[in-house]
């Protein structure tokens, strides 16, 4: 549109800098500022990789790569008590597109101001459809439906990230979990010690069959200062 045009010559970066960014990429510490002015127009516009191909006349994704958008499915936010906004990670477009990526970023938004973080795939891997729960300084980030051919029935994905320094920490959980869960839902107890995490699917590995997606058939409870998951209640699904 005309206003989407005036926006991109008043706001937007040029070419070349659009060039340099274009793509996702992973952090190379834990946390690796990955800001720079094409994320962060992308992320106040929030609109395509198509779309800003067409805005910056870029490569096809098809020969490219994806192009990095924040029009994004599956992302989890969380509102930190002094007004910020942390996105984390989610799914743009689908496996069909050129553009489709799993992000594993965390977006930091104060006011106008953005911040974006990266981390190495094995600190923190490409993640969507997970929950994010704020404890104290710390935001719990279970589960995740991720890229097929990461699907499996492993024990429960749990990051836990640090919003003071932005640092990102695996927590090694013990007990009956959930598995490999997405799309479920994560409460904190009133004492803020326990997370009940219910509902969602997970990935369950059925006798001469690929792991498949069934819905979730238990309710589980993680200790937080233990670090132990304790199963409710479960159906014999899988």
């Amino acid at each position: 549109t005309r206003e989407r045009r005036e926006r991109l010559k008043r706001e937007g970066p040029d070419r070349d800098t659009f060039l340099q960014w274009r793509s996702p990429r992973f952090g190379i510490s834990n946390p690796d500022n990955l800001t720079n002015p094409f994320w962060s127009y992308a992320i106040r516009e929030g609109g395509s990789g198509w779309g800003f191909k067409e805005d910056f006349d870029g490569p096809d994704s098809f020969e490219a790569g994806p192009c990095f958008s924040f029009h994004r499915y599956g992302q989890a936010e969380v509102h930190l008590a002094d007004g910020r906004r942390v996105l984390i990670g989610g799914t743009h477009e689908d496996v069909y597109d050129p553009d489709f990526c799993i992000y594993n970023d965390v977006v930091v938004m104060d006011g106008d101001n953005i911040t974006v973080y990266g981390y190495p795939e094995a600190v923190f891997p490409p993640t969507d459809y997970a929950t994010a729960t704020l404890v104290g300084d710390e935001i719990w980030i279970i589960g995740s439906l991720g890229y097929k051919d990461k699907r499996d029935d492993r024990p429960t994905q749990i990051r836990v990230l640090n919003t003071q320094t932005w640092t990102m920490r695996t927590a090694e959980c013990q007990g009956p979990n959930p598995g490999t869960i997405w799309g479920h839902q994560a409460e904190l107890s009133a004492d803020g010690g326990q997370l009940l995490v219910s509902g969602g699917q997970r990935h369950c590995r059925l006798v001469d069959m690929d792991p498949q997606s069934l819905i979730n058939p238990s309710v589980h409870l993680l200790h937080l200062a233990s670090q132990t998951w304790t199963e409710i209640n479960r159906d014999k699904q899988c």
